[in-house]
């Protein structure tokens, strides 16, 4: 997950300006793939 946190932080500071906002928005991303990866079909991709 680390090797895409700085793409994920620029798509939140490109909506965000709230360093708190762009740190929430960052783990509700991270929180809501790990509730999901039972969906994937293939999870070698996650």
């Amino acid at each position: 997950m680390n090797q895409y946190m700085p793409q994920m932080y620029k798509v939140a500071k490109a909506r965000l300006k709230n360093e708190a906002d762009i740190g929430d928005a960052i783990q509700e991303t991270i929180l809501s793939c790990f509730k999901s990866i039972k969906k994937l079909k293939n999870t070698c991709f996650f």
